[in-house]
């Protein structure tokens, strides 16, 4: 561990510190399974945007295709839902998450309305925010709240993504900007590069209507954040390395371990052409570091490594509170994981039907 000039905690990994056949692993199966066939219509899901628990157990789940919140019991049994489609108080056009703040109150976030709303954990409404109007409203993405009760907004650099020239696209930059009453301050937390993309023009005739398309290149991974214990932790798709700042925007450390970019094979990249056939986005050499960034309530911070073709399981990096690389817990590729508890995993699944399952693994520490 070290101190660089502006007084940044820098802590550089060797090699991790659990043995190679030794570490935490998930249970052998779901200890919980909302989404079985026989359950009722309420625990059949259609794109589930968000998920999570409250303290008691209670598994509360944003459901994209009904734009409502439902709650469930510990045992995964239906207890009741709110919310609908439509734009009133309590109300989604695109509920796109819900996270648990004090008191067991539910934030949710609205990215088509650009709207932040509160509700009491028995579904009654509380209050909202609307973001006021500016040019990059329609970017914004909701990040979390912080223990001042201000909010976190993710706001990308525009820059030259309205031009018309078809083509790779560097890494735009996104800001961490705090959120008050209806706008945004100004006030820039951090600030995170994003991985490149293909931007992509298409004019429809014979209206000659043109849109401006981005895609990810494949592979290449996330530029996550993570809002926990009053911390906010980024990590950048191609570095492994998570930089963790203060609720004052101060970047106080950085923690380093050691991970290579994976190069693309000859026959995955054939396999991954043919999937791909007509996209015209190129395939990188090779794929990036990091697909997702989550915090656990011990403070430990987990990072999704990125996944190739061919792979059954994915590799999640542990560090501590304290910065120690303490190894790799793999879980199921097809898990989509959105928290992690002290004891659990929760995310969402599919099945061979093409039915969506929120699933709960226990944690073997």
């Amino acid at each position: 561990m070290c101190l660089d000039s502006a007084g940044v905690e820098i802590l550089e990994n060797g090699f991790p510190k659990w043995p190679a056949t030794g570490g935490w692993r998930l249970s052998a199966a779901p200890a919980l399974d909302i989404g079985l066939a026989a359950g009722p219509p309420e625990a059949q899901f259609y794109r589930v945007e968000s998920a999570g628990r409250f303290p008691d157990g209670r598994v509360f789940v944003a459901d994209g295709g009904g734009q409502d919140i439902r709650i469930f019991g510990a045992d995964g049994g239906f207890l009741y839902a709110f919310g609908s489609e439509g734009d009133g108080p309590g109300e989604f056009r695109f509920l796109r998450r819900v996270a648990l703040g004090s008191a067991d109150t539910l934030w949710t976030w609205d990215h088509r309305l650009q709207r932040l709303s509160s509700f009491a954990a028995d579904g009654t409404f509380l209050r909202s925010v609307r973001l006021g109007p500016t040019k990059e409203a329609a970017a914004v993405d909701y990040v979390g709240a912080l223990p001042d009760g201000r909010h976190l907004v993710l706001v990308p650099d525009l820059g030259d993504m309205r031009s018309f020239r078809e083509g790779p696209l560097p890494g735009q930059e996104s800001y961490l900007v705090l959120l008050e009453a209806n706008r945004m301050s100004g006030d820039t937390l951090a600030t995170i590069r994003l991985p490149p993309m293909w931007r992509r023009v298409l004019r429809q005739a014979p209206t000659g209507t043109t849109a401006i398309v981005r895609a990810r290149l494949p592979f290449t991974g996330a530029s996550p954040v993570a809002l926990a214990g009053g911390g906010l932790h980024t990590a950048v798709w191609d570095r492994p390395e998570v930089r963790t700042y203060g609720a004052d925007g101060r970047l106080r450390r950085i923690i380093r371990y050691r991970q290579d970019r994976r190069v693309l094979s000859t026959r995955l990249r054939d396999g991954a052409e043919r999937r791909t056939a007509g996209s015209e986005v190129p395939l990188p050499d090779a794929a990036g570091i990091v697909a997702g960034l989550l915090v656990d309530p011990l403070h430990n911070v987990w990072v999704r490594s990125v996944s190739l073709p061919g792979d059954t399981l994915a590799s999640w990096v542990v560090l501590s509170g304290d910065g120690t690389w303490l190894g790799t817990v793999a879980m199921p590729e097809d898990l989509r994981v959105l928290e992690i508890g002290a004891d659990y995993v929760l995310g969402t699944r599919t099945d061979d039907l093409d039915r969506e399952h929120v699933v709960q693994f226990g944690l073997v520490r």
